[in-house]
């Protein structure tokens, strides 16, 4: 089976960690058990969001009436953007068209795909100075939700 026909679905996170080097330090930005889910559709497009699990509610129902401090908390604890998707080898490219963080529209995000059984990793590396982190995601294919 292509690449492209694995990578087609709905994924869940099971972990995201991310080593820097030279040290060997290991950290996980959204906890031990973060909540994510990632869509590949058959028409080239995908969406990604992450969170922390448990995130504190506003203590407003609207959040337009949600104090600065619970909107940064919210931001800080979610990750998400969304946009069209390639294949190049064994990498898959998304080009961020949407994102909650609006430094990261108009970037190519690059991730290096390792298919697992039902299980899907994700990693990318980069440089900071003198040190380098590597992100890896471990995602698992979504069973079918038929209600």
């Amino acid at each position: 089976m292509a690449a492209r026909e694995k990578l087609i679905g709905t994924w869940k996170l099971v972990s995201w960690e991310i080593s820097y080097s030279p040290d060997g330090a290991v950290t996980c930005p959204f906890g031990q058990n973060p909540e994510g889910i990632l869509i590949y559709s058959p028409d080239g497009y995908m969406s990604a969001n992450i969170s922390q699990a448990d995130r504190s509610r506003f203590n407003s129902a609207s959040v337009r009436k949600a104090s600065e401090v619970e909107k940064c908390m919210a931001f800080e604890s979610n990750f998400s953007y969304a946009g069209p998707f390639t294949i190049e080898g064994d990498h898959v490219v998304h080009r961020v068209d949407h994102s909650l963080n609006p430094m990261m529209v108009g970037t190519i995000q690059r991730r290096h795909m390792e298919f697992i059984d039902r299980s899907l990793v994700l990693s990318a590396s980069e440089t900071l100075g003198e040190k380098s982190r590597r992100h890896r995601l471990h995602w698992v294919k979504a069973e079918p939700n038929h209600d």
